[in-house]
């Protein structure tokens, strides 16, 4: 019984990394959107 929920687990794994870093890019790229966002406002007030 273990061993099938450890190869249960084992076989979901490489998933499990696959959708995690998928929403960790996600989440990085949303993340640098919101920064970038204000920047022209903040240059058009320099000039």
């Amino acid at each position: 019984m273990a061993a099938g929920i450890f190869y249960h687990i084992v076989t979901r794994f490489p998933v499990w990394i696959i959708c995690v870093s998928k929403i960790k890019r996600t989440l990085l790229v949303i993340y640098v959107m919101e920064i970038a966002k204000p920047m022209p406002n903040k240059l058009t007030n320099c000039f």
